[in-house]
């Protein structure tokens, strides 16, 4: 079996294949066709919302943050992320609710 592939490498290719699905024309999209580019893009965005808030946890608890002055991990969403402070201390707070709930036993959502 091959060697897993880092969070970071995984991150990195969803954007490149996401950035070349966004080149791509859609109206040319049959009805059925337009249903279920709506579906998988919801399933997409759940899982890359999942994955940001991971990557949110890991940074509050690394205080990684500080490393370059800001005050707190929010002031650092914010700033880097580009997102309203409010946004910021929103997303913050639920990466910390995550980080007490136990976590899945199997992958969500389920694939197929």
């Amino acid at each position: 079996m091959g060697t897993a592939r880092s969070f970071e490498a995984l991150m990195r290719e969803a954007q490149v294949l996401l950035t070349e699905a966004n080149t791509r024309v859609l109206t040319d999209l049959a009805d059925a066709e337009v249903t279920e580019v709506m579906i998988l893009s919801s399933q997409v965005t759940k899982l890359a919302e999942a994955a940001h808030l991971r990557a949110i946890g890991r940074l509050d608890v690394s205080k990684a943050w500080a490393e370059d002055g800001s005050r707190s991990a929010s002031a650092w969403l914010a700033w880097h992320c580009h997102v309203a402070k409010a946004r910021a201390g929103s997303l913050l707070k639920c990466a910390r609710l995550l980080r007490t709930m136990p976590g899945p036993t199997r992958p969500w959502p389920p694939a197929g």
